[in-house]
């Protein structure tokens, strides 16, 4: 039987969620449906992105904090950012 040890969370610099606001977003596609939907469309997280560590460090918390993962997976868990123009990753 096949046991996931580890939990690695990677994130890349220049990323494309730290190029739009989730409020910018939202007003686009509310640009282009019938005014009904709006409502819905407030309520959507688009996933973007201001700090790309935090972003991971979110990301970390919320494997840690989620019932559905076992205690020990949790402790395995680490989060990256790679930056693509040097090719470096950091620990977060």
């Amino acid at each position: 039987m096949f046991t996931l040890d580890e939990i690695a969370i990677v994130h890349h610099t220049d990323c494309g969620t730290l190029h739009f606001t989730n409020e910018g977003l939202s007003e686009k596609v509310k640009g282009t449906v019938d005014k009904a939907r709006w409502a819905d469309i407030e309520k959507i997280d688009f996933g973007a992105n201001k700090d790309i560590k935090e972003s991971v460090k979110d990301d970390l918390d919320w494997l840690r904090e989620n019932p559905l993962i076992r205690e020990e997976l949790k402790k395995g868990c680490k989060g990256f950012v790679l930056d693509i123009k040097t090719g470096k990753v950091a620990e977060v």
